[in-house]
């Protein structure tokens, strides 16, 4: 062929040189800006292909409140060319400057060799107008370096050895369709290039040498068989080596003679076929299949596979480097080997044995057939006898539609298909089976393939299943669903990690540990069920469920009809952006039974939306009643949750929601336990159940909570949060250990319970609280009700009947505001028992009760509260209610009194409600109100037993629990430190993000650190606020700003702390030197690189450690970075003295915040990770942003992998100290 001359393309323009410059910042943010773009590169898939691309790249840092203007650095480094020879391009076909065009996604690896350790770097480039060279950016090359370039770059070549180069001429190839070329196959190397002087100020070109030849063969029939179509091409030769992995040096490169080839392992090649081939009548009208080879004299054989037979042929050939080699196969006349019988008869005796690609795609070409071929082979049996690497085919769902449905059987034998991806998922049902009718799937291992469906239904086994069975399956792919259907008032997508939409089928031990997406009805094993059983199926702890809106579950989006859950298990991330019903094993059930299942410690669950549970997001019994009345009835039993829920409106331990639709309906949650804590910043939050709302039959029935229950508004309780009824609703044999935090209406069993409705029946039965705190942090506005107490906040009674029968408190304290939003606490409401009780004459019965709080653990304002309204059994009782309210057998601590008012109550019982005595006459009287029980409570009240602290307790409980080794972490920080929901109602949040990189709290890093790499440990509070600083900001022309006023110090006294932590991480600064208002010192900008004077520190820390009291240190100085962050850890000190304090310095701040945190830090014993002395994150100093916009020069906050090295740095560097 002949050599075409090469014209190198005139890149100078518009190229703007720099060196490294010696200040430290411009330094660190070059090496951070370089990571950051290659980055965001990678994940828009605009990775550059060899020709025509300029990467010259720029940083400009954001502050953490996105909109701080900040100064351009310089950056440093070379700019380079790379040329490709073109021998082969006249061949292959031409395009712009009569050369073979490159494509979008190629990338190039280059060597920069120099006394200094060698870079070994993937130059990230975008295409832009289709040349065959292209330019790019290398960091840190200098003057005598020499500069080597291999393609296609590889991560094997991580160790920057350029004298030990992996490269590869695949075995088996790819080819997306007949007649395309991808260049991604054939590899190329430089000869080294050295910088000097003058290459430093201009473009050097570094000439690509291509390392095989290329066998273009065209394929035809000119006459029977000319209806097939080509699936792949492949040759063989037993005695040459043609294929395989190889190591070059790239600094002996030289000459021809040095473009050597050796050490392939590989007799065999193969060029397979995303989208299989018609066969043209002619020769001329025949497309190119192209195949690389490695240089040498061959003597083998050609095949061509179709989807009906083997073709071969003799060829010889000399192949040398950059060749091109043409060889025809005319199917007419070739050898012909049919495969139509298969190995095997098809039967269930006998079935077809699939053992290779060709296999899978035959499969694939018969059974989505039109005719008679359809009918022979989609209700046959299959067995696959073999791993299947698919090569990067592309292929089709087998059954494409719902009228030609894949109705057989295929056993996969514990076998894998890997390496593929899906085609045809534009409008129908996608996964490896469209369309399952009666069909069984089983033992099939999915891994590295890739869906993406527009379609509805889509799932990693199938889109559809219908009365079909998928057994013993896994999925190990990435599978995004973006379908929008509207159903039932919403719109899905149904998608599944196994399948999209299940009816009437069953899937059984089943495994996700893949990553799956979609806009809405997404589940780790299905996305929609009807009527079918999933059991023993696992979503790994490597798995990610992410959903736009609504409808998530670990297990299934949405279960009805009678569908089953069964001893399945969530280990995995799942992540709701912006919607509602949202849970770790289902999103919502409508009918039928959640059992046996497990969230484990592994997991975590995040959620915007509102009806978030640990085990169900909504079980709300809904449907119309069948013939059977077998839908009438949604159950959660016998599971449990290890992790932490979170959420808006309606969130609960186990069920966000729960409720019934008519008076037919029954929602049951029995035998569950959740030992995690439930942070709300909406109503209703329960440590079982958020909120029931029911019409029918709504229980809870023995269950467990251990974790603290918290919202930012208010219906708070250790069991459910919000009770409002029109049929029958029971708390029945449960016990709750947590603390119990909101804004009003605040129980250790039940925030706020209503009975308003004749049929209404309301019963607290047989039920203890045994945690140490319940606190209301407001009131209910103008009447100034707090409502906090140790069993019921509030319960209204209108014209039902309500029971709070044979039920404890051990509550310690309960802590009350005197004021909020401007409004005092005029009704100041603190009890054991019940808080407030009002509504018109009915029934409300007070029975069997005894609560341990003093007249002490009343507490106003941290102060023993003065209000009227205390009690250890009722705080106050509506003058509508005196006489409906009936006590009897309550017994309450000897410091307290009942309740005020008690003579107004015609129905109390005064010789059974009284002060307690010895345990052992409490115990005696408890159980004789048992037995002597006459009430309407329709429940079995249990007896009473001595715990081993001496205190009673209801048979089979206990309200002692071992002593917790677990830590506790609270974390106040700016943005970098927020998720919404973690963070108090109302403050600002940048996470998590909108584009898909940070959607999961389990993804930042102080939740990796408590829950990834501490032995035992939780978050405990999270008080971030996006965007404000250490400092207190007095500028009023900042007012307007939602980081005025919200200081570090002044959260932490506004929120009255960070709860009872073990340790606390502050993470601060980055916004006082982005903002640049309040100075670092008295007298000192915030942006000095140098620190206060040690004389002057120390008269600061003089000052501080001169206040005594809690007064004296918050009323300290703040206005300054240093005296607010030495104000900070004062009140850190005083309130937890053995509280360990890490300060985390950010990567983006001055050196004079760097050494004042430094400073401070170990003046009061806290620890420090230094963040803005990295160097060593991926060999850059900044870390990568997810935001980075170098446009704008915005961005600041740490993407996913960023966070993860941050809390890396954390543990390796303060781990120990922090375990003990």
């Amino acid at each position: 062929m002949k050599r075409e001359e090469i014209k190198k393309p005139d890149y100078t323009a518009g190229i703007r040189h720099t060196t490294v410059g010696s200040d430290r910042h411009d330094v660190r943010r070059e090496n951070f800006r370089n990571k950051t773009v290659r980055t965001a590169k990678r994940r828009s898939g605009l990775i550059g292909r060899l020709f025509a691309c300029s990467a010259t790249l720029a940083l400009a840092l954001g502050a953490c409140t996105d909109d701080a203007p900040v100064e351009q650095p310089k950056s440093g480094g070379v700019d380079l060319t790379c040329i490709v020879e073109s021998d082969l391009t006249a061949a292959l076909g031409s395009s712009t400057d009569n050369r073979h065009p490159w494509e979008s996604g190629d990338r190039i690896g280059v060597y920069a060799v120099s006394s200094a350790p060698t870079l070994n770097a993937e130059a990230s480039v975008t295409t832009n107008d289709g040349t065959s060279s292209i330019a790019f950016h290398v960091n840190r090359a200098e003057t005598g370096d020499k500069l080597h370039a291999y393609f296609p770059y590889t991560k094997d070549n991580s160790s920057n050895d350029a004298k030990n180069v992996a490269l590869s001429i695949a075995a088996v190839q790819s080819q997306s369709e007949a007649g395309a070329f991808d260049i991604a196959n054939l590899p190329m190397v430089s000869y080294p290039q050295r910088l000097d002087a003058e290459s430093l100020s201009e473009i050097p070109a570094l000439q690509m040498h291509v390392l095989g030849g290329i066998l273009r063969a065209k394929v035809f029939a000119d006459g029977q068989y000319g209806d097939e179509k080509v699936q792949s091409i492949a040759f063989a030769d037993e005695n040459t080596p043609m294929a395989g992995a190889f190591k070059l040096d790239l600094t002996g490169l030289s000459d021809e003679a040095s473009l050597i080839v050796t050490g392939l392992a590989s007799r065999t090649a193969k060029t397979q076929l995303s989208i299989p081939y018609a066969v043209p009548s002619s020769q001329a009208s025949a497309k190119d299949i192209y195949m690389i080879l490695a240089p040498g004299t061959y003597d083998g054989t050609l095949s061509v596979t179709t989807e009906k037979a083997v073709y071969t042929q003799p060829f010889q050939c000399e192949m040398k480097r950059n060749a091109c080699y043409d060889a025809s196969i005319n199917l007419s006349t070739a050898a012909r080997e049919s495969i139509d019988g298969w190995n095997g008869e098809g039967t269930a005796e006998a079935p077809y044995q699939v053992a290779t690609a060709e296999d899978l795609q035959r499969l694939i070409a018969l059974c989505n057939s039109d005719g008679g071929e359809y009918a022979e082979f989609a209700d046959k049996h299959y067995l696959q006898i073999a791993d299947i690497d698919m090569a990067q085919i592309a292929i089709q769902p087998i059954g494409l539609s719902e009228q030609s449905p894949f109705r057989g059987v295929y056993d996969g034998g514990g076998h894998t298909i890997g390496n593929f991806t899906l085609t045809n998922c534009e409008s129908g049902a996608c996964g490896l089976f469209g369309y399952l009718d009666g069909a069984t799937v089983k033992d099939i291992h999915l891994e590295e393939c890739e869906y993406s469906a527009s379609g509805l239904h889509a799932g990693g086994v199938a889109g559809v299943a219908k009365q079909s069975v998928i057994r013993g399956c896994t999925f190990e792919g990435s599978l995004v669903g973006t379908a929008e259907t509207e159903f039932d008032g919403y719109a899905v997508s149904d998608v599944g990690g196994i399948i999209g939409y299940a009816l009437d089928s069953e899937i059984a031990g089943c495994t996700l540990k893949g990553s799956i997406r979609a806009l809405t009805q997404i589940g780790g094993m299905a996305g929609y069920t009807s009527g079918t059983k999933i059991s023993d199926c696992t979503v790994d702890a490597a798995a990610t469920i992410d959903a736009e809106t609504h409808f998530l579950g670990g297990i299934v989006g949405r279960a009805r009809h009678n569908s089953t859950i069964e001893n399945c298990t969530v280990g995995g991330k799942a992540s709701a952006y912006n919607g509602n019903y949202v849970g770790g094993i289902a999103g919502h059930l409508t009918s039928g039974k959640i059992s046996g299942c497990t969230i484990a410690a592994s997991a975590s669950l995040s959620s915007k939306g509102d009806h978030t549970g640990g085990i169900v997001g909504a079980l709300q019994a809904n449907e119309e009643n069948a013939d059977d009345g077998s839908n009438m009835t949604a159950v959660v039993e016998d599971c449990e949750t290890d992790i932490m829920v979170f959420g808006a409106d309606n969130v609960g331990g186990i069920a966000g929601y729960q409720g019934t639709a008519t008076a037919e309906h029954t929602s049951i949650v029995r035998n569950c336990t959740s030992r995690e804590s439930v942070t709300g910043y909406g109503y209703n939050t329960g440590g079982i159940s958020g909120s029931i709302t029911s019409y029918g039959d709504s229980f809870i029935e023995n269950c467990q909570a251990y974790g603290d229950v918290s919202s930012s508004l208010h219906q708070v309780g250790g069991i459910v949060g919000y009770i409002v009824s029109k049929g029958e609703t029971a708390v029945d044999g449960c016990i709750a250990y947590g603390n119990c935090r909101g804004q009003h209406s605040v129980g250790g069993i039940c925030g706020y319970a209503k009975c308003n409705d004749a049929a209404c029946i309301v019963d607290i039965v047989n039920s203890i609280y045994a945690g140490r705190e319940v606190e209301a942090t407001g009131n209910n506005g103008s009447n100034g009700y707090t409502l906090a107490t140790g069993l019921v906040g509030w319960l209204q009674v209108g014209t039902g009947k309500a029971h709070i029968v044979n039920c404890a408190s051990r509550v310690q304290t309960v802590k009350t505001v005197g004021k909020a939003g401007g409004y005092p606490s005029a009704n100041n409401t603190l009890s054991g028992i019940l808080g407030f009780q009002n509504g018109s004459p009915t029934a409300a019965e007070l029975y069997g009760l005894y609560s341990t709080i003093g007249r002490n653990g009343f507490l106003t304002d941290g102060e023993p509260s003065t209000s009227i309204y205390c009690g250890g059994i009722y705080a106050k009782i509506h003058s509508g209610s005196y006489t409906i309210t009936s006590l009897k057998h309550c017994y309450f601590d000897p410091s307290t009194q009942a309740g005020p008012g008690i003579s107004n109550l015609t129905k109390a019982d005064a010789a059974t409600v009284k002060a307690y005595g010895e345990m052992s006459t409490l115990l005696a009287d408890l159980n004789a109100a048992v037995a002597a029980y006459e009430g309407t409570c329709g429940r079995t009240l249990k007896n009473w037993t001595l715990d081993a602290d001496g205190y009673p307790v209801i048979e089979g409980m206990t309200t002692l629990l071992p002593v917790s080794k677990t830590k506790r972490i609270s974390v106040i920080g700016d943005s970098i430190s927020t998720f919404r929901g973690f963070v108090p109602s109302g403050y600002s949040c940048h996470y998590p993000t909108s584009d898909h990189d940070l959607t999961s709290v389990s993804q930042t890093y102080w939740y990796r650190l408590a829950h990834d790499l501490m032995s035992d440990a939780r978050i405990e509070r999270n008080i971030s606020f996006s965007g404000t600083a250490v400092a207190r900001t007095t500028d009023p022309a900042y007012a307007s700003q939602a980081w005025y006023g919200n200081d570090f110090c002044a959260r932490f006294i506004a929120q009255g702390g960070v709860g009872q932590p073990d340790i606390v991480l502050i993470h601060g600064g980055t916004n006082d030197y982005a903002h640049n208002v309040d100075p670092l010192a008295p007298g000192l900008p915030i942006q000095s690189a140098e620190a206060p004077s040690e004389a002057a520190l120390a008269e600061l820390f003089a000052a501080a450690d001169a206040a005594a009291t809690r007064a004296e240190i918050e009323a300290l100085d703040d206005t300054t970075f240093c005296t607010a962050y030495i104000k900070l850890l004062r009140l850190l000190k005083e309130r937890y003295p053995d509280v360990k304090i890490v300060c985390i310095i950010g990567d983006y701040l001055s050196t004079g915040i760097e050494r004042s945190t430094l400073a401070i830090a170990r003046h009061y014993g806290a620890r420090c990770v230094d963040l803005y002395a990295v160097n060593g994150f991926n060999d850059q100093t900044y870390m990568p942003k997810h935001d980075y916009n170098p446009a704008t020069g915005k961005g600041c906050h740490p993407s996913s992998e960023a966070m993860k090295f941050i809390a890396d740095k954390i543990y390796a560097e303060l781990g120990s100290w922090l375990e003990e």
